[in-house]
C-alpha cells in the first residue's frame, strides 16, 4: 500500500502543525526573547548593602517587551513565619521572593484568581549567605535560580508587573525580612516581546493550515489522480436501528457534564467533607478527564473504520473529502460556539491583550491554559482535529503492519498500551510535575496511543469475529453492566483526586492506558453484541436514553461549560448541596433546550450539505467520537443516528442521514 506523495506532503504539514502545538510554549517564549535590533541591557542599579532596611531601587515599569532580572545574596538572621526579600509590585500583581519558615520561595501570577509558589531552597540555614536570580517577561515565564543549582521555570503566567523593586520587606510593612541583603541589582533587556512573539507563532500556524487547505483543495479538484477501488481490510459489521456505539458515546459525556457540574462549577460549600462522610455523594464527582479518555479512543475506531471498511482510500480525493467531512461536522458547531460566547460573556477577547487567545482557539491550537478561558474543554476538540489530520498516516501505517493478518493487532495493542504508559512516565521525568498538565494531559503527542489503540480495535474485532467464546461474553447486557461498573470507578477516582486522597498527576500518567483497555473491551461489546438482546426490555429502554444523549454529545460538549458558568453566576454564594442540586439540575435542562436548538439549527443543515457533497463528489460518511452517528458498511453514504423518522427536520436515529 503505497502513499501518495500530496497525501505524504499533507501528512508531513499535520505533523509538523502537532509537534509545534506540543511545543507552544517554550517556542513562544523563544521568539519573544529575541533581541529587537541590537541586543542592549540596561543596569538600571547596583547596590552593596548590608542592611535590614528596606531598598527600593529606580521606578521600572515592565513592559510586554523587555525580559526582567533580579539577582541579589541574603543571609538571614533567623527563619519562621513568612519573610519577604524582595517583591516588583503590590498585591499578587508581581513576583514576590519570600522566606516561609526555612524554606525560599517565589511567588507569581499562576492561573486566573491564583499565584503559583516555587520553592527555591528547601532548607535555609541563618547565618549563611545564598545567592538567588529571578527573570521573567510579562504573560511569558518566570525563571529562578539559586546557588544551589536548583532552578525553576514556569511558561504562561498570568500578566507580571513590575512598578518598582522593594528589597528587604513587600510594599508594606508586614512581614520584613530580618537579615541582610547585598548585591542587589536589576537588569532589562528589550526584545520582540508577548504581543510580537504570539502574533509570529500564530501566524505560522495559520500559514501551515492555509497551505494544507490549498494542497486539500487541490487533490480534490486535480483529475490526474485514480482513486483505486475500496478494497475492505475488515469484513463489515452489520448495522441497525439500535447503536450500542451512541450509549457509549452518552457515557463519555455523562462523565465531562456531571464531573463538570459538581467537581468544577456548582461546588457545595464543605463538600470535601461531605465526600469523605457520605459515600453516595460519590456519584455526582466521576472524573471529567475519563470521559475524554473515552472519546479519544472511540475516535480513533470510528476514523479508523472509515479507512479498515474501505469507505475511504488513501488516494488524494478520497483523503480530502475525509478532511472536509471532519471540516464540516466539527467547524460550524465549534466556531457558532466560540463567536457566540466572545460575544456575549467574554467581549475582552476581541481586545488587542486576548485577541490571540481567541486566534488560537480557532486556528485548533488551544491547550486550556490561556490566560482567558472561555470554553476550557475545547482543549480536546484541537487534539482530535490534529489527529483527523494525521489519521490517514497513521492508517497507512497501521494497514502496513497488519494488514490483513488481523491477529497482528492484538500485538500491536499490546505494544501500544506499553508505549504510551512508557513515555508519559518519560515525560514526566523530564518535565517534572510542574509540567504534566501542559506536556502529557493536552497534547495530541501525549496521547495518540489512545487513538492508534482506537483505530487497532478493527482488526482485532475482525479476527474476534470468528471465537465462539467471545460472542458468550460481548452481549449488550454485560456492556451495559461494563459501563455502570465503569461510572463507579470514575466516580470514585474522582471523588478521590477531589478530596486530593489521590494524586491527580498519577492519574493524568497512568489513567489513559486503562481507560482505553476499558474502552476498547466495550467497543468489543458494542460492535459483536447481538442487537437481538435489546428489542425489549430495560437494555432496550437505556440503549435508547443513551442514544438521545449520544447523538447530541458534541453539542452538549462544546456549549455545556458556558452555560453552566453563566447559571452559576445566578446562584448563591456559598452554595448549600440542596442549593447545587437544584441549580445543576435547572443548568442542565438549559443545556439540553440549547443543544437541540443548536443541533436543529447548525447541526442538521450542515448535515444535508455534507451529504450533498458526498452525492456529488465521491467519499464516505462515517461517524466519530464528539459528533456524528455510525456508518452502515453494506450501504454507500448511509449513517444511522438515533431517531425513528427520516424527516429533515427531526433528529435522525435510525433513520439514514449524513
Amino acid at each position: 500500500m503505497r502513499l501518495h506523495r500530496g497525501v505524504a506532503l499533507f501528512s508531513a504539514l499535520a505533523l509538523c502543525f502537532a509537534i509545534t502545538s506540543y511545543f507552544r510554549f517554550p517556542i513562544l517564549a523563544a521568539i519573544a526573547s529575541l533581541p529587537q535590533g541590537s541586543e542592549h541591557v540596561e543596569r538600571l542599579e547596583t547596590l552593596d548593602a548590608a542592611s535590614p532596611e528596606p531598598i527600593r531601587l529606580a521606578s521600572f515599569p515592565a513592559s510586554h517587551s523587555q525580559r526582567v532580572k533580579l539577582a541579589f545574596e541574603f543571609c538571614a538572621n533567623s527563619v519562621g513565619g513568612v519573610q519577604k526579600l524582595a517583591q516588583t509590585a503590590d498585591g499578587d500583581r508581581g513576583v514576590r521572593v519570600e522566606l516561609v519558615g526555612p524554606r525560599l520561595v517565589a511567588v507569581f501570577p499562576g492561573r486566573v484568581h491564583e499565584v503559583t509558589r516555587k520553592v527555591l531552597f528547601d532548607q535555609v540555614q541563618p547565618g549563611q549567605w545564598y545567592d538567588v536570580s529571578v527573570e521573567f517577561q510579562s504573560s511569558l515565564y518566570v525563571q529562578a535560580q539559586t546557588t544551589a543549582g536548583k532552578s525553576i521555570r514556569e511558561t504562561r503566567v498570568r500578566p507580571i508587573e513590575c512598578d518598582s523593586v522593594v528589597v528587604a520587606r513587600g510594599f508594606s510593612d508586614a512581614a520584613p525580612f530580618n537579615g541582610q541583603i547585598r548585591k542587589v541589582s536589576i537588569q532589562a533587556t528589550p526584545n520582540l516581546g508577548f504581543w510580537r512573539g504570539e502574533a509570529i507563532y500564530l501566524g505560522l500556524k495559520l500559514a501551515i493550515l492555509l497551505l494544507g487547505g490549498a494542497m486539500l483543495w487541490g487533490m480534490a479538484r486535480s483529475g490526474s489522480f485514480k482513486t483505486p477501488k475500496p478494497v475492505p481490510l475488515v469484513p463489515p459489521l452489520a448495522a441497525g436501528p439500535i447503536d450500542p456505539l451512541l450509549t457509549l458515546r452518552a457515557f463519555a459525556l455523562l462523565q465531562v457534564f456531571i464531573g463538570h457540574l459538581f467537581w468544577c462549577i456548582f461546588v457545595p460549600e464543605g463538600f470535601v467533607e461531605r465526600l469523605k462522610e457520605d459515600a453516595w455523594l460519590r456519584v455526582l464527582t466521576p472524573a471529567p478527564w475519563i470521559g475524554v479518555w473515552v472519546f479519544f479512543t472511540l475516535s480513533g475506531y470510528l476514523m479508523g473504520k472509515g479507512y479498515y471498511s474501505g469507505r475511504y482510500t488513501l488516494s488524494p480525493e478520497s483523503v480530502s473529502h475525509f478532511l472536509s467531512n471532519r471540516f464540516l461536522r466539527i467547524v460550524p458547531v465549534y466556531a457558532t460556539a466560540v463567536l457566540a460566547v466572545a460575544v456575549v460573556l467574554h467581549p475582552e477577547l476581541f481586545a488587542l491583550e486576548h485577541v490571540a487567545v481567541l486566534g488560537s482557539i480557532l486556528l485548533f491550537d488551544y491547550a486550556g491554559m490561556e490566560r482567558l478561558n472561555p470554553i476550557g474543554c475545547l482543549w480536546s476538540i484541537s487534539t482530535e482535529v490534529q489527529f483527523y489530520a494525521l489519521a490517514p498516516l497513521l492508517f497507512w501505517g497501521l494497514a502496513r503492519l497488519v494488514g490483513e493478518r488481523h491477529h497482528r493487532a492484538f500485538v500491536g495493542v499490546g505494544a501500544v498500551l506499553v508505549a504510551g504508559l512508557v513515555t508519559r512516565l518519560l515525560i514526566k521525568v523530564v518535565v517534572g510535575r510542574e509540567g504534566v498538565n501542559r506536556y502529557i494531559y493536552a497534547p495530541l503527542l501525549a496521547n495518540l496511543d489512545m487513538f492508534l489503540l482506537g483505530m487497532l480495535a478493527n482488526p482485532a474485532i475482525a479476527a474476534l469475529r470468528s471465537r465462539a467464546w467471545v460472542s458468550r461474553f460481548a452481549t449488550i447486557p454485560s456492556l451495559l453492566w461494563f459501563l455502570g461498573v465503569g461510572y463507579l470507578v470514575s466516580a470514585y477516582f474522582g471523588a478521590r483526586t477531589f478530596t486530593r486522597e489521590t494524586d491527580v498527576q498519577r492519574l493524568m500518567i497512568y489513567g489513559p492506558t486503562f481507560v482505553a483497555l476499558f474502552t476498547l473491551i466495550a467497543i468489543v461489546c458494542c460492535e459483536l453484541g447481538s442487537r437481538a438482546q435489546a428489542k425489549t426490555g430495560l437494555a432496550r429502554r437505556v440503549l435508547l436514553a443513551g442514544q438521545s444523549i449520544g447523538v447530541l454529545s458534541y453539542v452538549l460538549y462544546v456549549w455545556h461549560e458556558p452555560i453552566l458558568v453563566s447559571i452559576r453566576r445566578l446562584a448563591p454564594t456559598p452554595l448549600s448541596l440542596g442549593d447545587a442540586m437544584k441549580f445543576g439540575l435547572a443548568a442542565a435542562f438549559v443545556t439540553w433546550a440549547v443543544a437541540e436548538l443548536v443541533y436543529r439549527t447548525i447541526e442538521l443543515p450542515t448535515a444535508r450539505l455534507k451529504r450533498k457533497s458526498l452525492a456529488d463528489g465521491g467519499g464516505s460518511q462515517e461517524g466519530e467520537a464528539l459528533a456524528g452517528g455510525r456508518f452502515d458498511p453494506a450501504s454507500p453514504a448511509t449513517v444511522f443516528l438515533p431517531s425513528s423518522t427520516p424527516a429533515p427536520t427531526a433528529r435522525p436515529s435510525s433513520s439514514k442521514a449524513a
